[in-house]
């Protein structure tokens, strides 16, 4: 077909459709986002409220298969966000770092061991590789209690 191409009805009516599901779907984005966004700051709020207190934490990463290889530095660079919101120091936030797949492997602790400074666990959580394996969450979540029996009496656990 020659010239100029003319437009059904039909055609501007599945135009119109897409563009108001388009804009549905971006307003919902906007929505999630937004609530998302009061989440965060939820979230740090809370955890700001501990930064110069005594906390003892364990944060687990899980390395199993269902998280991957390429998804698995996402959770590192959030275990490094989330400890910049406290004061990670022998008197303060001391910590321990467990990875688990199909065992749990403890990368260091700092709770029973006498704290570390900043940029020392930010050191240490950089050399944490992907092992891969199965999900054992419970097991993990078990031997993250058990090494917070071994901390600080009065500290946040």
């Amino acid at each position: 077909m020659c010239g100029p191409r003319r437009s059904s009805p039909l055609g501007a009516q599945r135009l119109l459709v897409s563009v108001l599901l388009a804009l549905s779907l971006a307003t919902r984005s906007v929505v999630r986002c937004l609530q998302l966004t009061e989440d965060l700051q939820r979230f740090v709020t809370t955890l700001e409220r501990y930064a110069r207190t005594r906390n003892d934490i364990v944060f687990v990463l899980d390395e199993s298969g269902s998280i991957g290889e390429d998804n698995f530095p996402a959770e590192v660079e959030f275990t490094q966000l989330t400890a910049r919101l406290l004061t990670v120091s022998p008197d303060f936030s001391r910590v321990a770092v467990v990875t688990y797949g199909s065992n749990n492997m403890l990368h260091f602790n700092h709770i029973s061991q006498g704290g570390s400074s900043m940029c020392g666990f930010l050191s240490e959580i950089e050399k944490i590789g992907y092992r891969g394996g199965s999900t054992r969450t419970k097991h993990a979540l078990e031997y993250a209690d058990t090494l917070l029996q071994g901390g600080r009496s009065g500290a946040n656990r």
